[in-house]
């Protein structure tokens, strides 16, 4: 059982603007290197 005694909306915020955009690019270039590789 977990427990969750609130959000940090402050974090939420920041994580979802700043962290997960770029972290999204990454993915997408790692996608398109397989993809190339498997031509």
């Amino acid at each position: 059982s977990h427990a969750y005694f609130g959000v940090d909306y402050d974090i939420l915020w920041r994580t979802v603007t700043e962290e997960i955009p770029p972290l999204l690019r990454r993915l997408k270039d790692v996608v398109s290197l397989l993809e190339e590789s498997r031509e």
